[in-house]
């Protein structure tokens, strides 16, 4: 019985079964490979195509019949960014946007209080019959996720 097992283990490390069971075939490494490349240039792609804002939020207090309105947002470095000409959209609490939709207007004006560590910000809309109160959204920029991947990652220069 112990020769038997002997011989078994013997004919396990023959050369032929060796290379069969050790040595991959050399198509499967090459399929695998493209698909391994096929996923992560799949995976790049989607992150190129999916837009990522960022915004600022801030309530608002609309006063009937004026084009311009005036919103204060804390200093923020998503904040700092906001430029002239910025669309920005108002979400009126007693309007719901699903029916209506967001009302829409333009930064105009920015002005920093460093005392108070907030922006002043001037903006622009369709004037209102009635006073309103709501929320202001600023969208500040719109990256895909591939440059917020890029950003979070690369050596932080000062």
């Amino acid at each position: 019985m112990e020769t038997l097992n002997h011989l078994d283990s013997l004919h396990l490390r023959d050369r032929e079964i060796d290379g069969i069971l050790n040595d991959p075939p050399g198509w499967f490494v090459r399929v695998g490979s493209f698909i391994m490349l096929g996923l992560v240039v799949l995976i790049i792609g989607v992150c190129l195509l999916i837009k990522y804002p960022d915004s600022v939020e801030t309530s608002i207090d609309l006063t009937a019949h004026s084009v311009t309105q005036h919103i204060n947002i804390p200093y923020s470095k998503t904040a700092a960014d906001i430029i002239t000409g910025t669309e920005v959209s108002i979400e009126l609490d007693n309007r719901p946007k699903q029916k209506y939709g967001l009302l829409k207007g333009t930064v105009k004006n920015i002005d920093y209080s460093a005392e108070l560590g907030q922006y002043n910000i001037t903006i622009e809309i369709v004037p209102l019959q009635k006073d309103a109160h709501g929320v202001a959204i600023v969208q500040t920029s719109n990256k895909n996720l591939l440059q917020r991947l890029y950003e979070t990652l690369r050596p932080k220069i000062d």
